[in-house]
Protein backbone atom coordinates (compact mmCIF):
# COMPACT_ATOMS: atom_id res chain seq x y z
CA UNK A 1 0.00 0.00 0.00
CA UNK A 2 1.48 3.29 -1.23
CA UNK A 3 1.06 6.47 1.38
CA UNK A 4 -0.46 9.64 -0.45
CA UNK A 5 2.42 12.50 -0.68
CA UNK A 6 0.37 14.54 1.46
CA UNK A 7 0.56 12.06 4.53
CA UNK A 8 4.18 11.54 3.32
CA UNK A 9 5.18 15.23 3.75
CA UNK A 10 3.40 15.26 7.00
CA UNK A 11 5.05 12.17 8.32
CA UNK A 12 8.04 13.31 7.42
CA UNK A 13 7.47 16.87 9.26
CA UNK A 14 6.78 15.24 12.01
CA UNK A 15 10.09 13.16 12.00
CA UNK A 16 11.99 15.84 11.22
CA UNK A 17 10.31 18.11 14.66
CA UNK A 18 11.17 15.28 17.04
CA UNK A 19 14.53 15.05 16.33
CA UNK A 20 14.88 18.84 15.46
CA UNK A 21 12.97 19.25 19.21
CA UNK A 22 15.47 16.29 20.30
CA UNK A 23 18.35 17.79 19.54
CA UNK A 24 17.45 21.44 20.85
CA UNK A 25 16.69 19.82 24.04
CA UNK A 26 19.83 17.92 24.43
CA UNK A 27 21.82 21.12 23.31
CA UNK A 28 20.36 23.40 26.02
CA UNK A 29 21.49 20.88 28.99
CA UNK A 30 24.27 20.82 27.48
CA UNK A 31 24.71 24.47 27.33
CA UNK A 32 22.86 25.10 30.77
CA UNK A 33 25.31 22.61 31.96
CA UNK A 34 28.20 24.07 30.59
CA UNK A 35 27.45 27.75 31.39
CA UNK A 36 25.91 27.22 35.48
CA UNK A 37 29.22 25.76 36.32
CA UNK A 38 31.37 28.29 38.33
CA UNK A 39 35.13 27.84 37.29
CA UNK A 40 36.30 30.22 40.60
CA UNK A 41 34.36 28.16 43.12
CA UNK A 42 33.65 30.26 46.15
CA UNK A 43 34.33 28.73 49.78
CA UNK A 44 30.67 28.64 51.29
CA UNK A 45 31.14 30.48 54.11
CA UNK A 46 33.13 33.36 52.33
CA UNK A 47 31.20 36.02 53.59
CA UNK A 48 33.16 38.84 55.46
CA UNK A 49 30.95 38.34 58.15
CA UNK A 50 31.90 34.42 58.71
CA UNK A 51 35.22 36.00 59.73
CA UNK A 52 33.90 37.27 62.66
CA UNK A 53 35.42 35.30 65.37
CA UNK A 54 39.10 34.54 63.09
CA UNK A 55 40.86 36.70 65.89
CA UNK A 56 39.74 34.22 68.50
CA UNK A 57 41.73 30.81 66.58
CA UNK A 58 44.33 29.40 67.51
CA UNK A 59 46.42 28.28 71.47
CA UNK A 60 45.77 30.46 74.17
CA UNK A 61 46.95 30.10 77.58
CA UNK A 62 44.61 31.41 79.86
CA UNK A 63 44.31 32.72 83.52
CA UNK A 64 41.65 33.70 86.08
CA UNK A 65 41.75 34.66 89.47
CA UNK A 66 45.01 35.17 89.19
CA UNK A 67 46.07 31.46 90.35
CA UNK A 68 43.63 28.93 88.12
CA UNK A 69 45.38 28.47 84.33
CA UNK A 70 44.12 26.33 81.82
CA UNK A 71 44.20 26.30 78.01
CA UNK A 72 41.89 26.89 75.24
CA UNK A 73 42.54 25.83 71.29
CA UNK A 74 40.18 27.11 69.04
CA UNK A 75 40.20 25.59 65.46
CA UNK A 76 38.04 27.09 62.38
CA UNK A 77 36.63 23.80 60.63
CA UNK A 78 34.34 22.39 57.91
CA UNK A 79 35.43 24.75 54.84
CA UNK A 80 35.41 27.87 57.74
CA UNK A 81 31.91 27.65 58.66
CA UNK A 82 32.33 26.63 62.17
CA UNK A 83 34.72 27.32 64.96
CA UNK A 84 35.39 24.63 67.14
CA UNK A 85 36.70 25.87 71.14
CA UNK A 86 38.62 23.14 73.59
CA UNK A 87 39.02 24.30 76.57
CA UNK A 88 40.66 22.36 79.53
CA UNK A 89 41.82 23.24 83.26
CA UNK A 90 44.53 20.46 84.07
CA UNK A 91 43.87 21.01 87.86
CA UNK A 92 40.68 19.76 88.12
CA UNK A 93 40.78 17.49 85.09
CA UNK A 94 38.13 19.82 83.53
CA UNK A 95 37.45 19.77 79.74
CA UNK A 96 34.78 21.39 77.45
CA UNK A 97 34.04 22.05 73.56
CA UNK A 98 31.66 24.40 71.88
CA UNK A 99 31.30 25.17 68.28
CA UNK A 100 29.56 28.16 66.35
CA UNK A 101 28.03 27.91 63.39
CA UNK A 102 27.84 30.28 60.84
CA UNK A 103 24.37 30.18 58.96
CA UNK A 104 25.10 31.13 55.54
CA UNK A 105 21.26 32.36 54.69
CA UNK A 106 20.93 34.60 57.49
CA UNK A 107 24.90 35.66 57.43
CA UNK A 108 25.05 35.19 61.36
CA UNK A 109 26.90 32.81 64.14
CA UNK A 110 24.76 30.37 65.86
Amino acid sequence: MEKKPELLFVSLCQTFTMKKSVAIFVMLVISGNFFSQNTTAQKPCSAPEAAQFDFWVGEWELTWNDTSHGTNRVLKIMDGCTVNENFHDPSINYSGSSWSVYNIRNKMWQ
